[in-house]
């Protein structure tokens, strides 16, 4: 038995088919199946039911895939931290951020750092905090920017900065430097995002909270729609201010503070997988950003 054999077996076991897997490889099919045979010969036992479309892992197979994913995990693991030791930050980062963040937060810290690195791969998602927390934890990206989620014993979390949640109107509705209260919100038409937003979720629970129940005109996870449809006059939206300070910024919108509510923008990252030169500096990157405008945050 060795990794090579072993490394082929999970490939056809994921991809269902030795042709597919033979693919993913980039390894000539019957090279595949020749070492699969080999293993299969060794270990005296059948790893797949062989099909006229394809494979099945048999329970011997499952209890081989079981107990070999984690071994080669770690020795990539290995090779990608012994690699990285000694390189300058290359190959493919990949980093994930909520919608409202990407362009003024995420946008200036990660200019500076393609600036000051051009040889990287940046793979950046946008998604809801919750989608970015999972795709963090199953490993599918390296670093990612949310809503402060729930703690979890394999996930570390870094403060970054702490948002007022807004109403916003068409322009000059609300004064920028006054505060309205939830109760002022109850009675006016919302343009909102979407159930299972993280915004949502928290304005609902404010809501229940104090016995009362939003007045929602429009669902939508567009921030665009959301601001178009709010500057031409259809009705006020609730939302974090950095997503909407371009658009008050220009005048199309106002907006104000509501009394007592904020969110918690935090970077988080898997706590046992390692950090690659590439994602410390990304990281050490928005850590100085969100330094700088912390402080700002409240008065934007």
């Amino acid at each position: 038995m060795n990794i090579q054999q072993l490394r082929y077996f999970c490939s056809v076991a994921h991809h269902g088919t030795f042709s597919r897997a033979s693919e993913a490889l980039r390894i000539a099919q019957p090279a595949i199946t020749r070492q699969v045979q080999m293993l299969e010969r060794e270990l005296g036992t059948q790893l797949f039911n062989r099909r006229p479309r394809g494979v099945t892992v048999t329970d011997a197979g499952n209890l081989l895939l079981m107990r070999v994913e984690p071994i080669l995990h770690s020795l990539e693991q290995i090779k990608v931290e012994l690699t990285d030791m000694d390189s300058q930050p290359s190959g493919i980062m990949r980093i994930g951020c909520t919608p409202g963040l990407t362009e003024e937060f995420l946008m200036p810290p990660l200019q500076e750092f393609m600036a000051n690195w051009p040889q990287v791969r940046i793979n950046l998602q946008e998604h809801t905090s919750e989608a970015l927390f999972k795709a963090v934890l199953t490993e599918n990206l390296e670093a990612a920017i949310i809503t402060a989620q729930a703690d979890h014993s394999e996930i570390e979390s870094h403060h970054l900065f702490s948002e007022p949640v807004l109403l916003c109107g068409p322009a000059e509705a609300l004064q920028t430097s006054q505060e309205v209260s939830l109760q002022s919100v109850a009675s006016l038409r919302l343009i909102i995002a979407r159930k299972s937003l993280t915004t949502r979720d928290i304005i609902e629970r404010l809501f229940v909270s104090e016995n009362m129940f939003p007045n929602i005109a429009v669902e939508t996870d567009s921030i665009h729609a959301t601001a178009h449809l709010v500057a031409t006059g259809h009705g006020f939206t609730v939302a974090p201010r950095l997503s909407m300070q371009k658009y008050i910024n220009s005048g199309a919108l106002s907006g104000a503070a509501i009394d007592g509510i904020t969110i918690r923008r935090v970077l988080i990252h898997r706590r046992d997988v390692w950090i690659t030169k590439s994602v410390q500096h990304f990281m050490a990157g928005i850590k100085r950003f969100s330094a700088k405008i912390s402080e700002n945050i409240i008065s934007l």
